[in-house]
């Protein structure tokens, strides 16, 4: 297997610990005691990606983890959110054409892997999954890292889930504005073989992907970002079908329950509102269309994601429309009570617990 050499990505690099900027009410140690935080930067500003680490017990981070525990080298360009499986943390370079690999006990890097333009990571029966934005879902062996194959998907696969013996991609057509012809489907592919079994059809711009432990899928279809708007989806991969549950724009899956950030942006004032809702799964029925009320609140948010005791975490960029400014991570508890908010760095787009 090609490996990429790192001499492309060697940067001077600092790290620094901090305390989180709100320590009032730190929570009681979770399942979860840290986690990390992946941050893209900024590709076009000339900021790379970083990852910054959290314990939750003290509310201690380091705002660049990854150059401080791999002598300075660069994360890259783009990094995507990260994956973690049997001990290690998988992050996708996506500008850097890099697949990380990473030791999470020690934040070390343990291999890399050359993919073009990788998205996201799934780790499933010793097989190891990227979706690539060149149109392919690369498999390779997990232990040796060796290409199993590499099956055609579609333009711009993204997102992936799994349910049973079967991975699923979103293939988005992304670059296609503002037809995304190509798109409005879902890949379903055989875990074994990685072979292509076909497709489900959903709505235009299909992005993230949740799949709930009943065996559904939770969609959001991102639609033209101006007069289609976001919407969260509910698939039946057995059926083939699905049925709309929301407008959305961001989704996360506890033990009952769906959270969703609806972002709606006016744009002939430029002004966007985030809505914060909860749907059971039990009963496809809203929860609560204001979660987060009276809390301090994200000010651009971008990613969702539950811990195991379905505790809420929510990325944000420091201020609207503001790329470059190391942004937050927002701790909430299930009931949508603050928790804690922590300084982490620029455009922070997902979360791994450990």
């Amino acid at each position: 297997m090609k490996k990429l050499l790192p001499l492309l990505l060697f940067l001077a690099a600092c790290s620094d610990s901090d305390s989180n900027i709100d320590g009032g009410n730190l929570p009681p140690v979770s399942s979860d005691a840290k986690l990390v935080v992946v941050n893209q930067g900024s590709y076009y500003d000339g900021i790379d990606g970083a990852l910054t680490t959290i314990d939750l017990k003290t509310g201690e981070t380091f705002t660049d983890a990854f150059s401080a525990n791999n002598g300075g080298i660069s994360l890259g360009g783009s990094p995507q959110a990260a994956t973690l499986a049997n001990g290690k943390i998988y992050v996708p370079a996506f500008d850097s054409n890099v697949l990380w690999i990473i030791d999470a006990a020690t934040n070390k890097v343990a291999d890399m892997l050359t993919v073009a333009y990788p998205y996201m990571v799934v780790v499933e029966q010793g097989k190891i999954f990227v979706s690539c934005n060149d149109g392919y879902v690369n498999c390779y062996d997990e232990a040796t890292l060796e290409l199993i194959e590499r099956t055609e998907v579609g333009p711009n696969p993204c997102h992936m889930a799994v349910v049973g013996e079967k991975l699923y991609v979103s293939i988005s057509d992304g670059y296609n504005y503002p037809t995304y012809e190509n798109g409005y489907r879902i890949a379903e592919l055989n875990i074994s073989d990685a072979s292509l079994l076909g497709y489900i059809d959903v709505e235009m711009n299909p992005g993230q992907l949740c799949a709930s432990k009943d065996g559904n899928i939770y969609a959001v279809c991102r639609g033209d970002y101006g007069a289609i708007a976001s919407k969260v989806l509910k698939v039946n991969p057995a059926a083939k079908n699905y049925t709309y549950v929301c407008e959305g724009s961001y989704i996360a899956l506890a033990s009952d329950r769906l959270y969703v950030i609806h972002s709606a942006t006016d744009w002939t004032t430029y002004e966007t509102h985030n809505y914060y809702k909860t749907y059971s799964l039990a009963t496809d029925s809203l929860l609560s269309d204001n979660f987060l009320s009276d809390v301090p609140l994200p000010a651009m948010p971008n990613s969702i994601q539950c811990n195991a005791a379905d505790e809420v975490f929510i990325t944000s960029n420091a201020a609207l429309y503001d790329y470059t400014s190391p942004g937050y991570l927002y701790h909430y508890a299930a009931d949508g009570s603050h928790r804690a908010t922590y300084n982490v760095g620029v455009a922070p787009c997902g979360v791994v617990f450990y």
